[in-house]
């Protein structure tokens, strides 16, 4: 699924965004993350945005996804808080419940918090269908994995309790297997996906843009590298467990190169290479960081325009749950510069490539071989690349639209450079 992050202070959630600008630009997402990111573990939901990003969630069409508070929060806060968004009240409600209120993080009677809804006006349950226990709790608390992994197993049985059809995650850590070993070994009969954080790029400029390109798409490699490793601890530990990458960016921003870098070509590109690996390793969500912040991670600006990263993003919307991966033989080239993916809707009817082209001075023809796909049909060809003279280093992206047949189980066809297509039969 194509998602991305919101964070409990923005304002725009709040009812505050000009012409209802940032909600419009949101369609194009199929699951909403909050409460955002390192704010999650300092966040308690009795302050009350949980309605607000409900309700943001319900006008755009998409799933709801909550990371509880694992670092200053409890297990009894994360349970209430799933009874308060998916619980009902009893039909008779005891009076004592109207007259002293029981505290959000301790032990309460059955359905006080769904209670507590109703008590708003909102008698229909939220329906917040998959919740994380804590947000990059490898990489910030310092908490031993062990210790960790008991906690995680602790909450995702409360957070069960209190909804049997939630899908729950514990977080797994992009580079530690040890940590990943722990979690999935104690708590991964229990949970339903790990959670991943990618964030990848140069740690520096380069005043040779060649070098920076070559180091920036050269970490892709590695990222893919490493989730097959981690797929193979699921396969181990927890056949059943999916894997979510529930943040994810590129990381000139996290040493202090500037936020503009993330709004430029470059970084569009490099995203659609991750979402490329994402498919092709059957991941089960991706959740961008983030929305609209006013600042240097937001795909949506404040004014309502958008960045080269949303377009390829929007490019990637019809490829969600309803589609699956075709046999991966044929899902990438042997062109290290030229990445693709083939998606095919459950019954067959329809199927999309998508091709990357990392290739900043070359257009690339290539033969791709698309074994499955009946002979004759004529694909629809979307093609999304850099807006201007700047290049890799614009602001600005253009569209362009094609046809093409497929022959033999082939397709055959000139890649732009620097480019993201959409090939769909």
């Amino acid at each position: 699924m194509n998602g991305v992050n919101v964070m409990y202070t923005d304002e725009w959630l709040r009812g505050q965004s000009p012409s209802g600008t940032v909600p419009s630009a949101a369609t194009i997402f199929k699951i909403v993350r909050f409460p955002g990111g390192l704010l999650a573990d300092k966040y308690h939901w009795i302050t009350g945005e949980t309605k607000d990003f409900v309700q943001f969630c319900e006008n755009i069409g998409a799933e709801k996804m909550i990371t509880v508070n694992f670092k200053t929060g409890r297990v009894e806060e994360a349970a209430n808080w799933v009874e308060f968004c998916n619980g009902s009240a009893p039909a008779v409600i005891p009076d004592e419940w109207k007259k002293i209120p029981f505290a959000y993080n301790h032990k309460a009677p059955v359905g006080y918090f769904a209670y507590l809804r109703e008590s708003t006006g909102r008698k229909q349950p939220y329906g917040v269908k998959f919740w994380e226990i804590g947000n990059e709790i490898d990489w910030w608390n310092r908490i031993d994995a062990a210790d960790y992994a008991q906690e995680a197993l602790d909450y995702a049985r409360a957070l069960r309790a209190k909804d049997k059809n939630i899908l729950i995650g514990a977080c797994g850590s992009p580079l530690d297997d040890r940590w990943n070993e722990a979690v999935l070994r104690t708590a991964g009969r229990d949970i339903d996906f790990l959670i991943i954080h990618i964030y990848g790029g140069p740690e520096r400029l380069y005043e040779d843009k060649n070098e920076e390109y070559r180091v920036l798409f050269s970490k892709l490699g590695v990222v893919e590298e490493r989730i097959k490793k981690i797929k193979g601890l699921i396969e181990k530990y927890a056949p059943h467990c999916k894997i979510a990458v529930t943040e994810g960016n590129t990381s000139y921003n996290e040493f202090g190169l500037g936020g503009d870098e993330l709004k430029k070509w470059k970084s569009a590109l490099w995203i659609a290479g991750l979402r490329n690996i994402l498919i092709r390793q059957g991941v089960m969500a991706y959740c961008h960081w983030n929305l609209c912040d006013g600042g240097a991670y937001g795909v949506v600006n404040m004014d309502g325009s958008v960045t080269p990263v949303y377009e390829v993003l929007k490019l990637y919307t019809r490829i969600n749950t309803d589609y699956t991966r075709m046999d991966t033989d044929c899902a990438r080239t042997d062109t290290d510069k030229l990445d693709y993916v083939v998606a095919e809707d459950k019954i067959g009817k329809k199927a999309y490539i998508v091709v990357v082209n990392r290739d900043w001075d070359n257009d690339i023809e290539e033969t791709i071989d698309v074994r499955g796909i009946k002979s004759g049909r004529t694909a629809q060809i979307k093609v999304l690349f850099c807006g201007d003279e700047n290049g890799m280093e614009s602001f600005k992206t253009k569209t362009v639209e094609d046809k093409c047949r497929v022959e033999n189980g082939k397709i055959k066809y000139k890649f732009k450079r620097a480019s993201v297509t959409v090939i769909e039969t």
